[in-house]
């Protein structure tokens, strides 16, 4: 009477981690524990390289596909996002052409003459090089 009752009762839910240990007979949890360790030796390694914190992300994916006499595919993938090397950034205005550009078109150009001689005593720092200054 009571192993009716008990047939009855909904079972709830089991332990996942036993479930992932016979997925693909063990293999998925090599490759996890695999990727994970990349990934952190990933992570580990550019934290330190900008002496700084890195985010990086594993993602299991499972795939099911249930059939009507209670058979059940499972397919699982496996992807990591490791950190990507901080890099750096220029600033560029857009031209009346929809171009970039270096130099800021509403920037007014200071009255520098190239062509015309240094003034006496003047120093060219892009021709000359300054005196050694005594210490």
């Amino acid at each position: 009477m009571s192993k009716e009752k008990v047939q009855d009762e909904p079972e709830g839910p089991r332990n996942f981690g036993v479930f992932l240990t016979h997925l693909d007979d063990g293999d998925a949890v090599i490759a996890l524990s695999a990727e994970t360790h990349k990934l952190m030796a990933a992570l580990a390694a550019e934290a330190e390289r900008i002496q700084g914190t890195v985010k990086g992300s594993l993602t299991l994916k499972l795939d099911f596909k249930v059939e009507h006499n209670g058979v059940v595919g499972v397919n699982y993938s496996i992807a990591s996002k490791e950190p990507s090397p901080a890099r750096g950034g220029s600033v560029f205005w857009l031209s009346a052409g929809n171009n970039l550009i270096v130099e800021n078109p509403r920037q007014k150009k200071l009255p520098f003459d190239v062509s015309r001689p240094n003034d006496e005593g003047a120093r060219d720092p892009l021709t000359e090089r300054a005196a050694p200054r005594g210490v």
